[in-house]
């Protein structure tokens, strides 16, 4: 219970209060309910939805869940998300990439990043009838927070006097990583059977060529970077679900 509520604590803005006193052993453990943590925040922009279309036309509603699903969040994976645009916008060395994620200003590489990527979301759970759409809200954040789980599993950390997420990036172990596969793999199911699993395997695709250039322009992982792999595999998602020809 401990390791879920520091889990539901960083991932999200709800007021939750561990009294236990953590290590960092219970941290990376925390990373195993991920996935659950990213479907309860999908299942409240699903709500969101679902109560906005009784006043607005599907895509105002759509707008407003996906901005509730920020707001549910912190925004703390589109910070990283725009972070990693501004480092990684450019033709720059290992050691200016890491020095523009630290930096807390924001650049026009954040900016057209981010713009495209609510875009995005929005037109594809636009694309989708409602009903489907409500799915893919809870859907595509669970997988999202599964891919960090991978990350953190197979990676290192790619700063040498570390930071804060040092302490999830390389100390996840292979049980952790199996429950948060098999929780995510269970909420895909659950929602869209087969064509569930077949978007967690587009992710798992998705994430692997995520892993494989970050590791080779910076040698590793960084918070910026699980937060940006995160809003991205969210994104692959909801394009898979919205394609016409994909399976419910």
């Amino acid at each position: 219970m401990t390791q879920f509520l520091l889990a539901f604590q960083f991932l999200s803005l709800f007021p939750v209060r561990v009294s236990k006193t953590v290590g960092e052993k219970d941290l990376a453990g925390s990373m195993r309910y991920y996935p659950l943590i990213g479907a309860i925040l999908g299942g409240a922009s699903a709500l969101l939805l679902k109560a906005a279309l009784w006043w607005f036309s599907p895509t105002i509603a759509v707008v407003c869940a996906v901005v509730g699903l920020i707001i549910f969040s912190g925004a703390l994976h589109l910070e990283g998300f725009a972070d990693m645009c501004d480092g990684f916008g450019g033709p720059h060395d290992r050691q200016r990439i890491l020095a523009i994620m630290k930096d807390s200003r924001s650049g026009p590489m954040a900016i057209i990043g981010i713009f495209c990527l609510l875009t995005l979301k929005i037109a594809f759970l636009s694309n989708m009838e409602p009903s489907r759409a409500m799915l893919a809200l809870v859907l595509a954040p669970a997988i999202g927070r599964w891919s960090m789980v991978w990350l953190c599993a197979s990676s290192t950390y790619a700063r040498p006097e570390g930071g804060t997420a040092s302490a999830y990036i390389g100390h996840v172990d292979r049980r952790t990583f199996l429950t948060a596969t098999g929780f995510c793999a269970v909420i895909a199911i659950l929602l869209m059977g087969p064509g569930g699993i077949a978007a967690m395997a587009g992710a798992v695709a998705g994430t692997w060529a995520f892993r494989r250039y970050v590791e080779k322009r910076i040698g590793g992982m960084t918070g910026d970077t699980l937060g940006a792999c995160s809003e991205s595999m969210e994104v692959l998602t909801l394009a898979l679900l919205s394609l016409r020809w994909w399976g419910s």
